[in-house]
């Protein structure tokens, strides 16, 4: 009886864990369970090369740029179209004259040790600038060496221009700088503080760590903007690109900051990487010397440009890494023009302006001439890019095609700048150019008093009407005005052809398949990939989204 009694307990029981098992079945059957960001977590990023200064008016290389975008933070930021908007500023007022700026500061901002942000850091980093004993960045002396800065209030800081500089705001994103910190800091002597590698900034992260080839950052928490959901950053070091990569197949990293155009095909074929393209403000140009007869003629440029094939060489040299560039402009910037002649791939159209302008293979040797005189010249540049080289041997290809004999040399790159650029020592050079300022200011690359000594004007343009448009567009404040002004230089560029515009690069990025809402758009500079950095989780909890009636 006792052992009957025991299993009809044991039946029981099982019967009371099936229906309890059913039921829950039933009822997990009805919810939709899914999976929400988590705050926490780290993300790892490999770079090339280790930080030198991390201070926004000494930075040294990427590195430092990378980093300081994260700790400090300017009166103003850029957004992806180009346009000035407030940061640290609140907003800012223009006198009537053009010639003072008075910007509201906000009032909430701490520095990452807790101290007030102020007045008084603007005034103190910008006199930092102007003193005699600044060895800093050498453009950021050049702009702000003339500017008188006054403290108006503790939260109202007032700059004054010996004449009116539209470019002017595109500046004020420069990192302030903690005077609290500083200020007894010989100017000499501020590259060199603990303060330039352990930085204190009133951004939203702050640097833990800085030593053994390892970068750590965490948020901070007095930051006033939006919270990231990452717990850390951490940057570590290595030698090369190379070296990065094998990083990442070792499982040491999470991302890469640059993937190279020569090495995207093999970076792609590792299915845990997510490859983030984005257009830089930037572009790779053939530089012409218009004192060279050769090039003294409209049509003969022209004709060189129809007969670039420059879809094929992004294609075939840059593994897609590039944008055909019709003006200096990207797309999204407030100031592109989209009504520019353009010049597509048309060896055709290129044979025939050489041969109305005169240009013929008299002798049937491939090359044309004129008047005895062969439309031959040597193509430079850059002996350290292994790009570069590619790009100046396809070049030359492709214009052989057309009767054009372009011999490719490259040179070391100060070489190139010291002995051929700089003395006007050249024929044709391919350079990438990389702009200064978000502002769509040009002045200084192809205004005709620029032609010499220390200016940019490399191909030694000279045009009055160009000039014209580059003073005005410098000189007017209104947005809509500028867009016209520089619309205009845009178009007589395109039409004279003083050089040849080939390409805007495209940046790649990679980061695992695990970082989450990553968005990269646009850049100025690469720094600016961790323009979403905010919205980037690692982490993630389930939870029950929805509950339906069981029918």
């Amino acid at each position: 009886m006792v052992f009957q009694h025991i299993r009809w307990q044991v039946a029981v029981t099982i019967v009371g864990i099936l229906s309890l098992f059913l039921t829950l079945y039933a009822v997990s059957s009805t919810l939709e369970v899914t999976f929400v960001p988590e705050p926490g977590g780290t993300y790892v990023e490999g770079i090339v090369g280790p930080p030198g200064v991390i201070n926004p008016l000494y930075y040294q290389n990427q590195t430092d740029r990378d980093i300081g975008a994260l700790v400090f933070r300017g009166l103003t930021r850029i957004s992806e179209s180009g346009v000035v908007v407030p940061d640290l500023a609140r907003s800012w007022d223009i006198s009537p004259d053009d010639l003072a700026y008075t910007f509201e500061l906000r009032n909430d901002v701490r520095w990452h040790d807790g101290q007030p942000f102020t007045a008084e850091d603007v005034a103190f980093t910008i006199r930092l600038v102007q003193d005699p004993a600044f060895t800093g960045r050498p453009e950021l002396t050049e702009l702000w060496r003339s500017i008188r800065v006054d403290v108006l209030d503790p939260y109202t800081v007032r700059f004054t221009l010996p004449q009116p500089f539209a470019p002017f705001l595109s500046f004020t994103t420069l990192g302030i700088l903690p005077a609290h910190l500083f200020q007894d800091v010989p100017v000499e002597q501020v590259p060199d503080t603990l303060l330039s590698r352990r930085p204190v900034g009133t951004g939203p992260w702050r640097v833990v760590k800085n030593q053994g080839g390892e970068i750590t950052l965490v948020p901070f928490e007095g930051y006033v903007g939006r919270k990231p959901m990452l717990g850390q950053l951490s940057f570590f070091v290595y030698s090369s690109d190379e070296a990065v990569y094998s990083a990442y197949r070792r499982g040491e990293i999470m991302g890469i900051s640059t993937v190279e155009p020569e090495d995207v095909v093999e970076i792609a074929e590792l299915d845990t990487l997510n490859l983030y393209n984005a257009p830089m403000a930037a572009y790779t140009m053939v530089v012409l010397n218009l004192e060279r007869p050769v090039f003294a003629e409209k049509s003969v440029r022209r004709a060189l440009l129809y007969g670039l094939d420059r879809r094929g060489l992004i294609s075939d040299v840059l593994n897609g890494q590039g944008i055909v560039a019709d003006t200096f402009f990207l797309p999204s910037h407030w100031a592109y023009a989209p009504n520019v002649r353009t010049y597509p791939y048309d060896p055709e159209r290129a044979r025939q302006l050489l041969d109305e302008a005169g240009w013929k293979d008299q002798n049937n040797d491939g090359v044309r001439e004129k008047d005895g005189v062969p439309l031959s010249f040597v193509l430079l540049t850059n002996l350290e890019d292994p790009l570069q080289i590619a790009l100046i041997n396809e070049i030359s290809r492709q214009w052989a095609r057309i009767g054009v004999q372009a011999e490719p040399q490259a040179v070391g790159f100060s070489g190139l700048t010291q002995d051929f650029l700089r003395p006007r020592q050249f024929d044709a050079v391919l350079l990438n150019v990389s702009l200064q300022s978000p502002d769509p200011d040009l002045y200084s690359l192809w205004h005709s008093t620029q032609t010499v000594d220390e200016g940019q004007n490399w191909a030694g343009w000279k045009h009055p009407e160009a000039d014209e448009l580059l003073v005005e567009g410098r000189r007017v404040l209104d947005h809509n005005t500028r867009r016209q002004i520089y619309a205009a230089f845009q178009e007589l560029f395109s039409e004279e052809v003083p050089s040849l515009l080939l390409y805007h690069p495209v940046y790649t990025y990679a980061v695992d398949q695990q970082v989450q809402d990553v968005q990269v758009g646009p850049l100025f500079h690469p720094a600016e990939r961790f323009r979403s950095l905010p919205a980037w989780y690692v982490n993630v909890r389930r939870v029950v989204a929805t509950q339906t009636p069981i029918p």
